[in-house]
């Protein structure tokens, strides 16, 4: 159909469908649709979803420069805007889309990998520092988070359709997001950590090993070390470099039980300032002095903290901590479940807990709230309270005979 909007120009719209009686009842309904946008003072053209997606795509440089958006957000909604969210609304007018709609792209993103258009990849391309690389995608269901995190993109979408007045507020679709159940990553003991930190110490001393490998187990020691007594995330842990331990140059020299160490960390959240227990002074050494054999001169302010053989930003420790944890029997948790750098996070909240350290004041630390220590981490196992779940039971004659003995 084709009609004209006083002010705003032609309008041309596919009513999708061939009943002739159903075709005019959708003519006269989008017709008076856009009379009423236009007397509220709105736009009376509507814009496809994809436009107005690659609109938003193209915008996110921008906002980032203004501080509006994380780094992250120029790779990640790009990518998810042209594999899921395009793919799907295409054509679809930004205006149109209802929240029925929405539901059916949740059900279909659910199987987009295992019986929809990504079934048949075999490979997914993607840019790194300017350079093509390739991944072979995983063909499985997508977990609830990673289908939040999709929709959270496409709300982003409607958000900046409306402040381009592309749609009005109040017609924004509601979305009933998929629920995601509590998932905590097994955690470790005292005396597992302990094993781990003696098994990595033990595969340091392996002589007949390369010395590009030894390093690479040091690196990893010392990960371990930093990662369970500061409660850093992993990104944050991979962003780190040493300006970011507070004055640390000045107290190299000092013992840790007189450095007042303090880490400046970012990632995920927003930055904050970690105390981490002086367990972890040791471990900033060796990187200091690992640095100075892999470069040949000192650690700079802006250099990385945690580095490969090259002398580079270490990305990831997963290949190498898996080993480790295969090595030490300690890969899997009691009840099954795998354990991952994120389980030194856990164990380092579960720890301060154990030790009555006040659990606002481990949250503040940790970057996170009460509610999500509580949620998350605060799972401690009957094991945790072996002494005051063994304890003495009286009877109220043995309870007399104490008294009197206490008198």
């Amino acid at each position: 159909m084709r009609f004209s909007v006083k002010g705003k120009g032609q309008v041309r719209l596919s009513l999708k469908t061939s009943d002739v009686d159903e075709a005019e009842i959708r003519a006269k309904r989008e017709h008076l649709r856009y009379q009423l946008r236009a007397e509220d003072g709105h736009l009376a053209t509507s814009k496809p979803f994809h436009t107005v997606a690659q609109e938003y795509a193209d915008s996110i440089a921008g906002q980032i420069k203004l501080g509006l958006k994380k780094d992250y957000r120029a790779q990640q909604d790009p990518q998810i805007i042209n594999r899921y969210l395009i793919p799907f609304f295409g054509k679809d007018r930004i205006d149109s889309i209802s929240e029925s709609r929405i539901q059916q792209f949740i059900q279909w993103r659910y199987g987009y990998w295992i019986s929809g258009p990504g079934q048949a990849v075999e490979k997914v391309e993607y840019l790194r520092n300017g350079r093509r690389l390739f991944y072979k995608p995983r063909h499985i269901v997508p977990k609830a988070n990673t289908v939040r995190g999709n929709c959270a993109v496409l709300s982003n979408v409607f958000k900046f359709a409306a402040a381009k007045d592309y749609v009005r507020s109040a017609d924004i679709p509601r979305m009933v997001l998929p629920k995601v159940k509590p998932n905590p990553r097994p955690s470790f003991s005292l005396e597992e950590v302990h094993q781990l930190l003696d098994a990595a110490i033990a595969r340091l001393a392996d002589h007949t090993i390369p010395r590009r490998q030894q390093l690479e187990r040091m690196v990893l020691y010392c990960y371990i070390n930093i990662a369970c007594f500061s409660g850093l995330r992993p990104v944050e842990l991979h962003n780190l470099n040493w300006q970011h331990i507070g004055k640390f140059a000045a107290q190299k020299s000092l013992p840790n039980a007189q450095r007042d160490l303090v880490i400046h960390a970012f990632g995920k959240t927003a930055p904050r300032n970690v105390v981490p227990m002086e367990q972890a002074g040791t471990a900033f050494d060796f990187l200091w002095d690992a640095f100075e054999e892999i470069n040949g001169r000192a650690p700079r302010p802006e250099d990385p903290i945690f580095i490969n053989f090259k002398g580079e930003r270490l990305r990831s420790v997963k290949r190498s901590l898996n080993a480790l944890l295969e090595a030490s029997s300690l890969k899997t948790h009691d009840f099954g479940g795998a354990r991952v750098a994120y389980s030194f996070r856990h164990f380092y909240i579960s720890q301060q807990l154990l030790a009555n350290v006040d659990v606002f004041q481990v949250a503040q630390n940790a970057g996170t709230s009460v509610e999500m220590v509580q949620k998350y981490y605060a799972r401690l196992g009957p094991e945790a309270f072996k002494k005051e779940l063994r304890a003495r039971w009286r009877t109220d004659a043995e309870k007399r005979r104490d008294e009197e003995g206490n008198e």
